[in-house]
């Protein structure tokens, strides 16, 4: 009968057995030199397999003092431990130093210049974020048939020194300007309380068209001192809403007044053009004609601080005529949907769209435009796409309009 060799409980090599050992003790591997502790040997019946013997090759050389090995293993224990202390009370000293030098360092990094981090960029000119006209709110309270929409972005004008000019001089109607010091008389509000506002007309009313004025305020503002500044009177409700009569302002206008809410005006020229306007806001532009909709989603871009868009069957049978030579009357019996942005940036740049019945009726309106003598110092350009013709104009726009208007 012999005895089966034990095995390593770590890395699996026979442990033959080896004089002087007995049953419980703990020896070292010979391969790994991890220690263990010895069973007690299983007898085994085949004579076929025979013990190795002691004086193996495999175990010359290998040392068994197991007292030895250990005291070995607790020493390398002691060293590693002694490291560890060496290095946290090193880390302890370096976080001391750090705390206590914070005032100097920080006062090195206010003189020195921070350096720029990787390549330098290309420095593009600063230009205010815009607004696209699309989502401007006051847009939601206009009547569902306003057919000519004119908005004026004013918050963002008074954001560059070219807008600021701009507000100076808008535009002029007849012996009438408009300019910011127009817009605080009318409305009673400072220039610098207006976010922005439009201007809603149905051009489709001969004698005297519908406008319905809207500005919105950045912030809250003073209904009683609003109606103060417009020496605005008390008129009988309608439709719920209540009204107030404002004292006339240039040009004989005594507009009718109703505070919506507290960021949002309304005005029109009789009391009957306030019954159009909603009591609420709708949720986007869904109350909008399609046509005209689909100009300020399309047609305009958000760079453009002030614009106007417009739409009619036959322009002929709006307002508009009496505006009309017998010439351009012609030319507009086929024209239908306009888009006009001014962007204020020098050089002032005037964008227009305007939508024909037909490619034809797009190139004549185009040789009208050419007809015009534009100012010496302008610069624009047409083009032709189908049915749509687009005017680029850089320069004095007021004096283009002049030119075309003879």
């Amino acid at each position: 009968m012999t005895t089966e060799p034990q095995t390593c409980p770590y890395c699996n090599a026979l442990v033959p057995d080896s004089s002087g050992t007995t049953a419980g003790q703990r020896v070292p591997c010979p391969r790994c030199g991890e220690a263990f502790t010895l069973r007690q040997p299983q007898p085994r019946g085949s004579a076929d397999l025979q013990t190795a013997p002691t004086n193996s090759p495999s175990l010359v050389g290998v040392d068994l003092d197991v007292d030895r090995r250990l005291r070995m293993r607790r020493t390398n224990r002691i060293v590693g431990a002694m490291v560890l202390g060496v290095m946290g009370f090193g880390a302890i000293l370096s976080l001391t130093y750090a705390l206590y030098s914070q005032p100097d360092r920080r006062a090195h990094d206010t003189r020195m210049p921070h350096k720029p981090r990787g390549p330098n960029l290309i420095e593009f000119p600063t230009t205010p974020p815009s607004t696209s006209p699309a989502a401007l709110e006051a847009l939601r309270w206009l009547p569902a048939d306003s057919n000519v929409v004119v908005g004026v972005q004013v918050a963002e004008l008074r954001q560059t020194d070219a807008g600021r000019d701009h507000l100076k001089h808008l535009s002029r109607i007849g012996k009438i300007d408009l300019n910011a010091d127009l817009l605080q008389r009318w409305t009673g509000l400072k220039v610098e309380e207006v976010d922005h506002l439009v201007l809603g007309v149905k051009a489709d009313d001969e004698l005297l068209p519908r406008m319905v004025l809207v500005v919105r305020t950045l912030h809250p503002y003073n209904a009683d001192a609003v109606r103060t500044a417009l020496q605005a009177e008390r008129l009988p409700d309608a439709n719920g809403k209540t009204l107030y009569k404002c004292k006339p302002r240039d040009g004989g206008l005594a507009p009718v007044l109703w505070c919506a809410d507290e960021r949002t005006l309304v005005f029109g020229l009789l009391a009957k053009h306030l019954e159009a306007v909603p009591d609420k806001p709708a949720l986007g532009l869904e109350r909008l004609p399609a046509e005209v909709r689909a100009l300020l989603e399309n047609r305009l871009q958000s760079a453009g601080p002030a614009w106007a868009v417009g739409y009619a069957a036959d322009w002929r049978k709006t307002a508009a005529a009496a505006f009309l030579t017998e010439k351009d009357a012609a030319v507009l019996a086929h024209v239908h949907g306009f888009a006009i942005q001014l962007q204020t940036e020098q050089p002032t740049t005037l964008l227009a769209s305007v939508q024909c019945d037909n490619a034809d009726a797009a190139q004549a309106l185009e040789k009208r435009v050419l007809a015009a003598k534009p100012a010496p110092d302008a610069d624009w350009k047409a083009a032709r796409e189908g049915p749509w013709l687009t005017l680029q104009l850089r320069g004095d726009p007021s004096a283009f309009f002049k030119d075309l208007g003879k």
